[in-house]
């Protein structure tokens, strides 16, 4: 739900404006007596609860001018049907765009949008890199989407316009921050194994690789180094048919429905290194096999320790232990 003010332009000596308050998600105004040769002005606001009629106490965008006199709209013969994308920002964690076509009937359509949302289920603080826009930080808090765009399309080589994304984590998962997303009546309890993101004073993390933003019905993982997350990328529908949800999730959840307790211990590497890894652990035990100087001893930073989970509880997998040397398949 927003605020919309704009300028009616009726008379621009007196500077007047009219308001439509409290606009809803998806709702539309319509503005009447509108002189079509002039310049619109329109700024947004973010409802909220405070604000108690006052225009005063909202924060507002800059002013987005449209120019009506380039359209071809009431009778005229000459003229654009449309309008290139206009870029605004409402606040600082949502980059707005406007929209301008000409309806059959000679009425210009503004539509207000976000391009891309990005909703982060991961249980971290995410640093974002895209492409034309600042750093964004997300602090995984509130479960509430960051709006963003692309303010300036890069080309390739192909000359189509790139729009990526490339992640980093900033710290490691806390059960404060699960709870936002995690029901532990449906999913059982949540077990969260401390995750460092530095060993002895060197990054154990990087950027990830960049993800087209539109690439809309993909899904699969990404890298940041030694962290793996998960990723699904899908066009909305409805009145928000312009945008693009961008999800981080989880990549690997292990629930024990077993009677019994069970450890686990990410592994990655060749298949028979695996295995044969597996093998030595079952047969020695694992703090034994672990206090080895193979391994790293549970409770290490440099790799991940093992987990231990009771009958209905529930883990994450962040990172896997290389148990092979050379090419990793």
């Amino acid at each position: 739900r927003e605020h919309l003010k704009k300028h009616t332009n009726g008379d621009t000596r007196s500077g007047t404006f009219g308001v439509a308050d409290q606009l809803p998600a998806g709702g539309t105004v319509r503005l009447n007596g509108m002189d079509m040769s002039e310049v619109l002005y329109l700024q947004v606001s973010q409802d909220c609860a405070s604000w108690q009629g006052d225009l005063s106490k909202l924060i507002w965008s800059s002013p987005i001018s449209i120019d009506l006199g380039r359209l071809k709209t009431g009778g005229k013969k000459s003229g654009s049907l449309s309008l290139p994308t206009i870029q605004g920002r409402l606040g600082d964690l949502c980059d707005i765009q406007l929209s301008v076509i000409v309806e059959r009937d000679g009425t210009p359509f503004c539509t207000l949008f976000s391009p891309y949302w990005i909703t982060n289920k991961t249980g971290m603080k995410l640093l974002y890199k895209v492409t034309g826009n600042d750093m964004i930080y997300d602090s995984g808090v509130g479960g509430m989407p960051i709006l963003t765009s692309c303010k300036v399309g890069d080309t390739s080589s192909v000359g189509v316009a790139k729009r990526e994304i490339a992640i980093m984590p900033l710290e490691g998962p806390k059960a404060d921050v699960a709870t936002v997303w995690w029901d532990d009546a449906t999913n059982g309890k949540l077990i969260l194994e401390h995750i460092s993101l530095k060993h002895n004073g060197k990054k154990r993390v990087e950027w990830s690789g960049e993800i087209g933003l539109d690439q809309a019905g993909s899904f699969g993982e990404i890298k940041c180094r030694n962290i793996l997350f998960g990723v699904a990328i899908e066009s909305l529908t409805g009145v928000f048919h312009k945008s693009n949800l961008i999800s981080l999730s989880v990549r690997y959840v292990v629930k024990n429905t077993l009677h019994i307790p069970v450890t686990i211990i990410p592994m990655r590497g060749l298949y028979a290194d695996v295995k044969k890894t597996a093998d030595r652990l079952r047969e020695e035990g694992v703090d034994k096999a672990f206090s080895s100087k193979k391994h790293s001893p549970p409770g290490s930073t440099k790799h991940p320790p093992p987990i231990h989970l009771d009958p209905s509880e529930t883990t994450i997998l962040y990172e896997f232990q290389n148990v092979s040397h050379g090419f990793i398949k």
